[in-house]
């Protein structure tokens, strides 16, 4: 056998592995989300095909079949992958653009500068990922930002009642100091310098 031809069933045969690998854990995120019933057709080509490429190594068979198959199965699973997301991810906007908006009311982007930014850049990638139909990667970003904006409101919620009770309390202790002066004048009274 001429050794081009087996050093390139070899690297087939590692592509296939490679691509299985990645259609294995496609194929765990759609067990994960749920996502089988939103694209039947391709879901079946995908086990099909998944099916196939796995048989296809263990038989020793030219590892270009393999590797074909299991691309395909990865096609057809990111197919699936695709609708579900493409399902989820305007809710996953609704929520990012509300977090952001509780974010907006109590001025966040100023009194947290560097993660507002940081934030805003996540939910722009977002809108990019999901304008270009990445519903995936729009997804993920979505939420991303979501929790993102959700500590910022917090954070700064927290750092604005810290600040108000300190004012509180420097308005008690005017207020004690003027009793307690007025409470002294009453017992000592002090006498007006003449002019």
């Amino acid at each position: 056998l001429d050794q081009t031809v087996v050093l390139a069933n070899v690297q087939a045969r590692y592509e296939a592995l490679e691509q299985l690998a990645k259609a294995e854990g496609m194929k765990a995120k759609i067990k994960e989300y749920n996502f089988a019933s939103k694209n039947p057709e391709a879901m079946a080509q995908g086990d099909a095909e998944f099916a196939a490429a796995k048989a296809a190594l263990l038989l020793e068979a030219s590892g270009s079949e393999a590797a074909v198959r299991a691309s395909s199965a990865c096609t057809s699973y990111g197919a699936v992958l695709s609708a579900g997301f493409k399902e989820l991810v305007g809710g996953a906007k609704e929520k990012a653009y509300a977090q952001k908006e509780k974010a907006d009311s109590i001025k966040s982007d100023k009194a947290d500068k560097e993660a507002y930014s940081s934030a805003a850049k996540i939910l722009s990638g977002a809108d990019k990922a999901y304008t270009s139909g990445e519903y995936e990667a729009a997804f993920d970003g979505f939420e991303s930002a979501e929790k993102h904006f959700g500590e910022i409101y917090n954070r700064v919620l927290e750092k604005r009642a810290a600040a108000q009770a300190a004012i509180e309390r420097a308005k008690q202790k005017v207020n004690n100091t003027a009793e307690f002066a007025a409470e002294a004048d009453e017992i000592a009274p002090l006498e007006e310098e003449e002019k």
